[in-house]
């Protein structure tokens, strides 16, 4: 063997292994590597549901727009619950809440969670106890 032989050849190994190092690394942590690709596949499936959904909310408008061309009725029902029309020669009555004395009651507040309930009870009416 020539004196010059053995350092070449281990120079020769540490050159093949660096370069397998690389592209083991390459092949793992690249731009097209395994994690890129375990990325892409998770965008895509979270892409694909949000597809889904928004081809259902689609769908759903497309029944209601249908609904509203073909259905004289769907279209009564939104400009009286929405809109608050009526029919000519229906009558509107307009309850007022009012006291004993005709005045005008001012609405009860909506119960605050973790407050002590109003005297009477909790959710009792004020104003309609009988005092018989």
């Amino acid at each position: 063997r020539a004196p010059g032989a053995r350092p070449a050849r281990r120079t020769a190994r540490y050159l093949v292994l660096f370069v397998t190092v690389v592209l083991v690394g390459n092949a793992v942590m690249g731009e097209r590597g395994l994690i890129a690709m375990f990325r892409a596949a998770a965008e895509m499936e979270e892409l694909s549901r949000s597809i889904a959904a928004l081809r259902a909310r689609n769908d759903a408008f497309r029944h209601e727009a249908r609904r509203l061309r073909e259905d004289a009725g769907v279209i009564e029902e939104l400009a009286r619950g929405e809109l608050g029309l009526i029919r000519p020669g229906e009558k509107l009555f307009i309850i007022a809440d009012t006291d004993r004395a005709g005045r005008p009651r001012r609405p009860t507040p909506a119960p605050v969670p973790g407050t002590p309930a109003p005297p009477g009870g909790a959710g009792a009416p004020q104003g309609l106890a009988t005092d018989r």
